[in-house]
């Protein structure tokens, strides 16, 4: 894990892009799963700079790059508080990419927490058996809360609390604010590379604890831990105390 300084959301897109880039020029499918929040801008900025680059092979980069989210409010599809809904409107363009939002749409019937799940939870147990057998590279844009959430993965929440034998991939629950679906504690197993954008100065005490060893109900953010390889992107200055853990580097 690593941890980069001064760094702003053109840094994170480039890293995120150049990643995915070499993968899919080398015609290895990739799939990207984003955050919303404060991550939208470097999730649109890193979706246009992929997009851009087959601007004349959109039939392959359709074929090849999938596109996702790595938590969700429940709800109905393009409800006003959705991830998905604030990334199209902020100029995503699905038709693009194979898109995979975690809200299904139903023309008949209200579509329930649990099949949303179970939907999504389908499709990412495909991707992570396609990226065992070394078919398919995945990589993740993640957020970092003030309390050390990381995805939709709250602290003491239901989701924070899956042991890592718990072959679930996708958990609902019901937070204080919003029903939520959210990538488990085991995906991260899987993940490639992931990026995470630290934009705010409230997290500082979040990152620092990095650097314990604690339970992943206590601070989910541990998991970050658990990628292959992990970039933390600081947007704000950190503490000396920070830059010069061993962890920065490790």
């Amino acid at each position: 894990m690593k941890i980069v300084p001064n760094a702003n959301t053109e840094a994170v897109i480039s890293a995120l892009a150049a990643r995915v880039l070499a993968r899919l020029n080398r015609n290895m499918p990739v799939l990207l799963l984003v955050s919303g929040g404060a991550c939208e801008d470097a999730a649109i900025g890193a979706f246009s700079a992929i997009a851009g680059s087959f601007s004349n092979e959109r039939g392959r980069l359709k074929m090849l790059f999938n596109l996702g989210l790595v938590d969700e409010r429940f709800g109905k599809a393009g409800h006003q508080d959705s991830n998905w809904r604030q990334l199209l409107d902020k100029g995503l363009d699905p038709a693009r990419c194979n898109a995979m939002p975690m809200l299904v749409e139903q023309a008949d019937e209200k579509v329930g927490l649990d099949e949303a799940v179970s939907h999504y939870n389908a499709f990412l147990s495909l991707a992570v058996s396609k990226h065992d057998e070394g078919k398919l590279y995945i990589a993740c844009l993640l957020g970092l809360g003030e309390d050390g959430h990381v995805a939709g993965i709250l602290p003491e929440s239901p989701a924070s609390q899956m042991g890592d034998d718990d072959a679930r991939l996708v958990i609902g629950y019901r937070s204080a604010l919003f029903p939520r679906v959210t990538i488990t504690p085991a995906f991260f197993r899987s993940v490639d590379y992931a990026a995470v954008w630290v934009s705010s100065h409230t997290t500082i005490p979040s990152l620092d604890r990095l650097s314990e060893s604690l339970p992943i109900d206590q601070h989910p953010a541990q998991l970050i831990k658990k990628v292959a390889e992990a970039e933390i992107f600081a947007g704000v200055e950190l503490p000396e105390r920070i830059l010069k853990r061993a962890f920065i580097n490790a």
